[in-house]
């Protein structure tokens, strides 16, 4: 994925007045989209940079994607029509 994009994305999320981001783990597909397995908020704080921004997300990455990995590796995932469940 282009480091550009996420750059973009950071800077766009501190000056439009967003009040969070979040962080999503999925299956990985063609399209790097799917069904969401974890996800974590990120609020965009006063005085954010998309410096400080990215960081939390990172912070937010080091959380979700151990419990995604986990609960594939306990062979809990099912994906059902589309749909993701988890037993």
């Amino acid at each position: 994925m282009p480091v550009l994009r996420f750059c973009l994305f950071f800077r766009d999320a501190t000056q439009k007045a967003n009040r969070k981001t979040g962080k999503s783990a999925h299956p990985p597909n063609a399209d790097d989209h799917g069904p969401i397995i974890v996800q974590r908020a990120v609020p965009v704080l006063e005085g954010d940079t998309p410096d400080t921004l990215a960081a939390r997300d990172f912070e937010a990455e080091c959380d979700a994607y151990p419990e995604a990995i986990r609960l594939f590796a306990e062979g809990r995932l099912k994906i059902e029509n589309g749909r993701l469940r988890i037993g």
